[in-house]
């Protein structure tokens, strides 16, 4: 029992070093706004569902897109959806 515990204690501990930050995102601060990049997935353009997810997650006081651009094109099972490089901007923390 009490391995089980400590391996669980262990797992827990690791799913906490893995989880995101807001800084692994962010690429730089100007004129009191911070910029952070994203790899949103999209047929046409960045999925709106996605964008609006991790826009929010990331700035939760409100956002805008600054860019977004083709990267690259998914090959094989799903051929039609692309990847786009995404900027944000939001007010600094």
């Amino acid at each position: 029992m009490l391995r089980k515990s400590i391996l669980f204690s262990l797992g827990l501990g690791l799913l906490g070093a893995c989880a995101v930050s807001p800084e692994d995102y962010k690429i730089g601060t100007k004129n009191g706004e911070d910029y952070y990049a994203l790899d949103i997935q999209g047929a046409g353009g960045p999925n709106p569902t996605h964008l609006k997810f991790w826009s929010e997650k990331l700035c939760p006081q409100g956002y805008r897109v600054v860019s977004a651009k083709r990267d690259w094109i998914t090959p094989g099972m799903n051929p039609g959806m692309n990847w786009y490089d995404v900027t944000i901007a939001c007010p600094a923390r």
